[in-house]
């Protein structure tokens, strides 16, 4: 069975690609990892993104039935690309909802131009503001559940 992951938002091209190498980034997209021993050892299995209609970047293929390690996948397409565009790299960011209303989750890319997972606070949980330092709990009646 598994764990159904869904995933709004683009990841956007930078910077703009050519149409071959768009064609490397298409290529890769839906395939399987595992029969794919030139990208190396990677804890992957489907490729579950897909080119934007305009080509200016990616987006999760809603049309896979499991999205599993969306991070690896995101940075398997950065490494294959960067053999070509060494200053490649994705803007934008991925917002993650699991089968439970409270795994909600961002991609986001770091500086480094790798994708990193970055975790909703909790209903409760005490969080520490980045600007005054100071420290409240996230209030579980503003939660919003789709």
């Amino acid at each position: 069975m598994g764990y159904t992951t869904r995933f709004e938002g683009a990841l956007k091209f930078s910077p703009e690609l050519t149409a071959g190498q768009l064609n490397i980034v298409r290529s890769i997209c839906g395939e399987d990892a595992r029969e794919h021993p030139e990208w190396g050892k990677v804890d992957l299995y489907y490729i579950d993104v897909k080119l934007l209609d305009d080509f200016s970047g990616i987006e999760w293929d809603d049309e896979t039935e499991k999205a599993y390690n969306m991070v690896g996948q995101v940075d398997l397409i950065t490494r294959e690309v960067r053999k070509l565009v060494s200053d490649f790299c994705f803007t934008g960011q991925f917002v993650a909802q699991g089968e439970e209303y409270d795994d909600r989750w961002i991609l986001k890319i770091a500086e480094n131009g790798f994708a990193v997972r970055v975790d909703f606070p909790k209903p409760g949980q005490e969080v520490k503001c980045p600007h005054c330092d100071g420290k409240f709990r996230i209030d579980e009646s503003l939660v919003v559940v789709k």
